[in-house]
């Protein structure tokens, strides 16, 4: 039982870790009208075609998402089955996620500080929002508050698995 509770808030974090690389990897991109500094420097040292490399990243973005997303549903379809949360409950929060997917092109032309108050309002709505609906936000954080005190205690790069 406690496995499970480990498993689905680690594909929690997960879905949560992607949304966010995928908001940063947007908005570097967006404001800097350039690649990652690693993909900036494959592109010039391979000499490549910037279109073709649009395409490539644009495909492993979706693959990625499909993928992340295939794998969250699988898992709150495992915490309706345990009777952790109802069916409804569950696709309230990935019409949630959904929603957020669909805001991401905000946080593009933000600058780090305008976009860590637009995430800190973000996470503020999710928290309210959760309650209201009676889900543990565990189902929309991953770990919580008790995830970040395991950074601080050595279990950053698997130091404490």
């Amino acid at each position: 039982m406690e496995k499970q509770n480990v498993l689905t808030s680690l594909l929690i974090l997960g879905v949560t870790g992607v949304f966010v690389y995928a908001l940063s990897g947007s908005a570097y991109a967006q404001s800097n009208g350039q690649y990652s500094p690693l993909i900036q420097r494959l592109i010039e040292k391979f000499n490549l075609n910037k279109t073709d490399v649009d395409k490539i990243v644009q495909e492993f973005r979706t693959e990625r998402q499909t993928e992340m997303r295939k794998s969250h549903e699988e898992r709150l379809n495992q915490a309706v089955k345990d009777g952790k949360l109802t069916n409804e409950q569950k696709n309230k929060i990935l019409s949630k996620f959904d929603e957020f997917k669909n805001k991401r092109d905000e946080f593009a032309n933000l600058t780090p500080e305008e976009r860590q108050k637009k995430m800190q309002e973000h996470k503020e709505e999710l928290e309210k929002w959760a309650e209201e609906n009676d889900i543990d936000e565990s189902y929309i954080f991953g770990f919580g508050r008790r995830f970040h005190k395991g950074f601080a205690k050595g279990f950053r790069f698997g130091q404490g698995l």
